[in-house]
């Protein structure tokens, strides 16, 4: 008769040890006493493999970063590309002072800081790219009465006016069905206000003439001169 222990080798390492011996050619074997069993020895994993392990790990935790920060720079590059992406139709190029609609969305710093709102729509501040000039700019909400005719009126007709008593258009833009008019930026808030609000209004008679006066030559200078 043979007696003996048998161990199979398979990728995973693996360790085997024999605890306790009962065993008698004739008769009855010895009960173990249990409680006298030796403790399992402790598998102290060498150094280098602790260190390949730590290795390993790292390496899998840096390519899932790197692979996230791709994943992300490219969302976000798409998206920027998408947001300020604009077709140019062919009768736009007659008219001058077009600006790109990036530079117009940089200097209201994505329509933050909003001016004012009318019927036409809402109106942003902020300052143009290199230049630093202080702007307004009129974004005409999609359901304005002003229409793309009355749009291509406006830019036409004050992209060639020079007149100390209007206010200057800096530019113009149209992406989709966005309307984007850049104007010179006028401190002390609208007219009207000042014009027609009686509360708390300064403005002598001889100042309300003056200023009345003033309109007067503009809407001259716009309709016959």
């Amino acid at each position: 008769m043979y007696v003996g222990f048998s161990t199979g080798i398979q990728k995973l390492e693996s360790k085997h040890y024999i605890l306790a011996w009962s065993f008698v050619m004739d008769g009855k074997a010895p009960e173990l006493d249990l409680s006298r069993l030796p403790s399992i020895p402790q598998d102290c994993t060498p150094l280098w493999k602790s260190f390949k392990l730590f290795l390993f790990i790292s390496a899998a935790l840096v390519a899932l970063l790197f692979l996230i920060i791709m994943v992300g720079i490219s969302y976000l590059t798409k998206r920027k590309r998408k947001l300020m992406f604009e077709k140019i139709d062919g009768w736009e190029m007659d008219y001058p002072h077009r600006l790109p609609y990036r530079k117009i969305y940089r200097a209201t710093k994505g329509f933050e800081e909003e001016l004012g709102k009318g019927g036409f729509g809402s109106v942003y501040k902020g300052p143009l790219p290199r230049s630093g000039i202080e702007v307004a700019v009129k974004r005409v909400s999609h359901g304005s009465k002003q229409g793309m005719r009355e749009f291509v009126a406006e830019v036409s007709c004050l992209g060639r006016t020079r007149h100390r008593n209007l206010i200057q258009l800096h530019g113009w833009c149209r992406r989709g069905e966005d309307l984007l008019l850049v104007y010179e930026f006028m401190l002390n808030g609208s007219l009207d206000c000042h014009l027609f609000e009686t509360e708390g209004s300064r403005l002598s008679w001889v100042q309300r003439f003056k200023i009345r006066k003033v309109i007067a030559f503009g809407l001259l200078y716009l309709h016959e001169e």
